[in-house]
């Protein structure tokens, strides 16, 4: 229900008075790759390393078509730029047997080699791919267009292979080990905040950092603040610091340092903004940041 008696449900009945609709991006997005936590990791200048919190793991899936080999090149950089063959570092990754194919053409059909109502045998290419399960509906539709059949032989195998890690915060190594001093003023200049608004730093125990860890919004019962610690991170970046994170504050070596929330979430709603401008604006629908 919706009751205006409570400021949920009157800032509901605002905007659906207006016609507004309202989307509010959820943790997922800060976990997601080049959401928010990636993003105020890379604001920071952190080459992240990995994550603080794990909170889900992509399924992987194997595709396998089936091609003719004078059109295997076009149909394997069809997949690939649909998002198929990348492990790790590597894209374009994929690898073909050579087989006989077997079809016999019905009436109706219209094959692309052979006749109707003859067998027909054909040399081609088993094209072998991994794909993430966001990729495969897209990697279908290109395959399909890229192929020459009339009707395309493809098999998706699920895979017990870990796929990409989703997870909230984030670690990585500093070049060089540096004071809080430092890291705070590199955070300030990074993040643009204004003297009213610097970011405030709780417990300093004088130590030089090595390694940090961010994570964007308050991170309420999600623990980062103790994973940073286990982790071994000098100093945790915080969009806000949670009555947990005070209580056991005093008995980590890890630092707060605390630059309030729209400040950690600014770098991931710009890289969004950007993102929804260049697929919306081509059709004439304007896109407006309001921090």
């Amino acid at each position: 229900s919706i009751s205006t008696d409570k400021p949920v449900g009157l800032k509901i009945n605002h905007l659906i008075k207006r016609q507004v609709g309202l989307y509010a991006l959820s943790n997922a997005f800060a976990a997601a790759p080049g959401g928010f936590d990636d993003s105020l990791a890379e604001k920071l200048g952190l080459a992240a390393g990995g994550t603080l919190v794990q909170t889900a793991a992509e399924t992987e899936y194997k595709f396998v078509v089936f091609v003719p080999e004078t059109e295997s090149a076009r149909v394997q950089m069809a997949a690939a730029e649909a998002g198929a063959g990348i492990i790790g570092r590597y894209s374009h990754c994929s690898f073909q047997t050579s087989g006989t194919g077997q079809y016999l053409p019905h009436n109706g059909a219209n094959p692309a080699r052979g006749k109707v109502g003859s067998l027909a045998k054909a040399k081609e290419i088993r094209l072998e791919m991994r794909v993430p399960e966001r990729d495969i509906k897209g990697l279908v539709a290109a395959v399909l267009e890229a192929h020459p059949y009339e009707e395309v032989a493809y098999d998706i195998y699920p895979l017990r292979n870990p796929g990409v890690l989703y997870g909230r915060g984030r670690i990585g190594e500093l070049p060089l080990k540096v004071s809080i001093e430092t890291i705070l003023s590199q955070v300030n200049d990074a993040l643009e905040l204004g003297e009213e608004f610097r970011a405030r730093c709780y417990h300093q125990n004088g130590m030089p950092i090595q390694s940090l860890a961010v994570a964007s919004g308050n991170g309420e019962g999600e623990n980062l603040l103790w994973e940073a610690h286990r982790l071994k991170a000098g100093a945790f970046v915080t969009g806000g610091v949670s009555v947990s994170d005070l209580i056991i504050a005093d008995g980590l070596g890890t630092v707060i340092i605390d630059v309030g929330f729209s400040a950690s979430v600014s770098p991931g709603l710009q890289r969004l903004v950007t993102q929804l401008r260049n697929t919306f604006e081509q059709d004439g629908i304007k896109v407006s940041y309001c921090p």
